[in-house]
């Protein structure tokens, strides 16, 4: 994670190998999954465009490693 933007970045990769930097907003726990809250990154706070969240379910593999 980064604080160059003032938030938490993360890169994630796509199926094609494209990476897209995302905010983290929040992480909630429902019914003992984890779900996470993201946008694009830098997009200014003051911005009156739509943005798109993206919610993505945290699990783990087989090797224990969260995916």
């Amino acid at each position: 994670m980064n604080e160059d933007y003032g938030a938490n970045i993360v890169v994630l990769t796509d199926d094609d190998g494209v990476d897209h930097e995302f905010e983290h907003l929040d992480t909630i726990e429902i019914e003992g999954k984890l779900y996470m809250a993201f946008v694009p990154a830098g997009i200014p706070d003051d911005s009156d465009e739509p943005v798109e969240l993206t919610l993505l379910r945290a699990d783990k593999d087989e090797n224990g490693d969260e995916i």
